[in-house]
């Protein structure tokens, strides 16, 4: 009695050690992939799983068998030799089928025991679910291509602000390195990986006072990942700095600059194709602290401003110049000026320019 408990003892164990054998042929970097949020209309997506013989003899998948019509999976076909890699491959198509879904594919080799067993699963959504991110850079979906800071007062320290981002591609997208930013920038990223269908936040903060200029300002900030539409991301950063006035008494606001302008809308009527045509404003300061003009910005390369002196004593005026250039224009013009000073009542003034270019 005892050499047949033990001779079935033995029969078994042989038999679970051969089964654990046979299930551990081939092994996989991962058993299961979650697609995230696919897009329907975006068509199917497909996934490769990878894996490796791990046993010391050739495996040949005999047969790979999706749980449902919508998965369609394709692999290896050769004889994989020990030590060797292959792939199964999950495609996926989310046509008429919203909402999440969880399937697998079972993997027959000839090595016979147990199947492997993989999964895809993910969640489909409609085609307008991206609708506000219609802006590329690769496949990252974004609202803008540009990331708008604002109005940000020159001091030192940093204004944030969060931008959301949509991996709209089929592949995750790794974030390969560090953001490439100026001086006076940083760039914060919620996320090392984005997974397909997944939400991101990018994180810019800006630095005016280290900036140290007046106005509308552009610079340029790149990311770098391993997206193979676009792996380096470049986005212009704007910011329109306006001074800093901490909070002023009554008594203090009436001692300081003012900024008169004398009118808001400069005409300068109609004139030909080719022309330059000039006319002068008159900037006086109705206050009683000297009056700083920080910056004359226009919005056109058409129309230059010059101005001698940008420093005006209280109850004195200084006269600006504006050429209006009218090469290659025609028809009506409107363009503007804007002017940025120390002035805490109005620091940011804006001259409307009008005019009429004939052929």
């Amino acid at each position: 009695m005892d050499k047949k408990v033990l001779l079935v003892s033995v029969f078994l164990l042989i038999n679970l050690a051969l089964t654990a054998q046979r299930k551990d042929l081939l092994t996989f970097e991962e058993a299961v992939f979650d697609f995230g949020l696919i897009e329907e209309a975006r068509g199917p997506v497909t996934h490769n799983f990878q894996f490796q013989n791990t046993s010391e003899r050739p495996v040949k998948i005999l047969a790979v068998k999706p749980s449902c019509g919508c998965t369609t999976p394709d692999w290896t076909k050769e004889v994989i030799a020990p030590g060797g890699k292959g792939f199964v491959a999950a495609k996926y198509d989310p046509k008429s089928r919203p909402g999440h879904f969880n399937k697998t594919l079972t993997i027959t080799t000839d090595g016979g025991g147990d199947a492997h067993v993989l999964t895809v699963k993910g969640n489909v959504v409609l085609e307008n679910y991206y609708s506000p991110f219609r802006e590329a850079k690769g496949n990252w979906k974004l609202i803008s291509t540009g990331f708008n800071m604002g109005k940000v007062f020159l001091k030192d320290e940093y204004t944030w602000k969060e931008f959301e981002v949509v991996n709209g591609g089929d592949a995750p997208i790794v974030i390969t390195g560090e953001p490439i930013v100026p001086t006076h920038t940083k760039a914060e990223l919620s996320f090392s990986t984005l997974k397909p269908g997944e939400k991101g936040t990018i994180r810019i903060g800006y630095n005016a006072g280290k900036r140290n200029v007046y106005g509308f300002q552009s610079d340029n900030i790149e990311f770098l990942t391993d997206d193979k539409d676009m792996p380096r991301k470049s986005f212009s950063v704007y910011a329109t700095i306006e001074e800093y006035f901490p909070e002023l008494s009554k008594e203090e606001l009436s001692k300081a600059p003012r900024l008169l302008l004398p009118q808001e809308i400069l005409d300068f009527g109609r004139f030909r194709s080719g022309t330059i045509v000039e006319k002068q404003v008159i900037f006086s300061n109705n206050g009683k602290k000297d009056l700083l003009i920080r910056s004359i910005q226009s919005n056109c390369q058409c129309v230059v401003t010059t101005m001698n002196k940008m420093s005006i004593a209280p109850g004195k005026s200084e006269v600006m110049t504006i050429r209006f250039n009218g090469e290659q224009r025609k028809a009506i013009q409107q363009k503007f000026i804007t002017v940025y000073s120390n002035d805490p009542a109005n620091p940011v003034q804006r001259i409307s320019i009008t005019a009429y270019i004939e052929n």
